[in-house]
């Protein structure tokens, strides 16, 4: 378990790294590829939100159609 879990912390650093030296290439320093990692950070949780919520609205739905029985089909 331990090795899983140190080789997940390995690749989630690889990534951020591989980000900035990215984003340092293509602006220039890595203040500006901070705050590009920021922007894209930021947008990829409000899309991960905005799906979590979604999942939970279609859940709520489910689970409220389940409590009210079979659907009479006449």
């Amino acid at each position: 378990m331990k090795r899983i879990l140190n080789g997940i912390v390995i690749l989630v650093v690889g990534f951020f790294v591989g980000f900035m030296v990215l984003f340092r290439i293509i602006d220039g320093s890595f203040a500006e590829a901070g705050a590009r990692f920021d922007r894209f950070a930021s947008f990829a949780a409000e899309e991960g939100g905005q799906a979590a919520r979604e999942i939970a609205d279609d859940t709520e739905v489910l689970i409220e159609d389940i409590a009210d029985g079979p659907d009479a089909k006449n």
